[in-house]
């Protein structure tokens, strides 16, 4: 489900750590903001996503400096896409750099080096 975490360590999640990742998210009733960007395609795995997540163990916040998770749907099909989703990650990373930031969509599994080399 989830492409690549881009907190230390900055690699692509093996199932394991995808699944651990999941798990951390549903225990902590952590506080969540959801970014999709580029398709449709991406507003309907998030929805397909966001059911996954049990609705009583995370809160949906719309304010990135109060979330302890942020998850960003990153999209591949033009350069802007690309260029939107990168440029989310960095402002999530610089408004919250203690948040958990979860990159995921077609973007990452695409080009995982890129995205896990950013800060």
């Amino acid at each position: 489900m989830i492409a690549g975490r881009l907190s230390p360590p900055f690699r692509p999640l093996t199932p394991a750590e995808d699944e651990a990742d999941v798990a951390a998210i549903n225990a902590s009733g952590a506080g969540l903001v959801w970014v999709s960007l580029g398709c449709p395609k991406n507003l309907v795995d998030a929805e397909v996503m966001l059911g996954h997540l049990p609705t009583d163990r995370f809160q949906i916040v719309t304010d990135e400096s109060l979330a302890e998770v942020i998850i960003v749907n990153t999209c591949a099909v033009t350069a802007e896409a690309e260029r939107q989703a990168r440029q989310a990650i960095r402002k999530a990373r610089r408004e919250n750099p203690d948040a958990r930031i979860i990159a995921t969509g077609c973007a990452v599994q695409i080009a995982p080096e890129r995205y896990a080399m950013m800060p």
